[in-house]
């Protein structure tokens, strides 16, 4: 599959929040149609504009190539995802987005000092393994 056939998440490689959310999202992916990287990765480098990688503070969502962050791209995983996740993520989109941006950026401003740092990446399973990109 090309990568512009993807659907990746970008996440901060190095926040553990980030890393249970993605763990969360191998989980519920029943179907294996999301992949992930870390916003540090090569992966990220080569599909990801400087600018929207400058922010470590948000997830970016790539699909079709097109971008969207924090919120957005956190609506558009759920929808995706279909099921009782697309009908949540229609809920949640009824919230105008700049408030459901202060939500997510107030959670992402103290994300370190809820949940620890991490210098590693998660380890997925051997199942999942694919699903992850450098």
């Amino acid at each position: 599959m090309k990568s512009s056939q993807l659907k990746i998440m970008f996440f901060d490689g190095n926040c553990l929040l980030c890393n249970k959310v993605v763990l969360f999202f191998l989980k519920i992916d029943k179907f294996n149609i999301l992949f992930f990287a870390p916003i540090q990765g090569t992966t990220a480098e080569k599909l990801i504009p400087l600018d929207f990688r400058s922010n470590i503070n948000t997830f970016i969502y790539l699909k079709d190539n097109n971008i969207s962050i924090k919120s957005t791209a956190l609506c558009n995983v759920l929808y995706d995802l279909g099921g009782i996740y697309k009908f949540i993520s229609s809920i949640i989109y009824l919230i105008p987005q700049s408030i459901r941006d202060w939500i997510y950026d107030f959670i992402a401003k103290y994300r370190f000092k809820i949940w620890i740092q991490s210098n590693q990446c998660i380890l997925p399973s051997i199942k999942n393994n694919k699903r992850i990109l450098n």
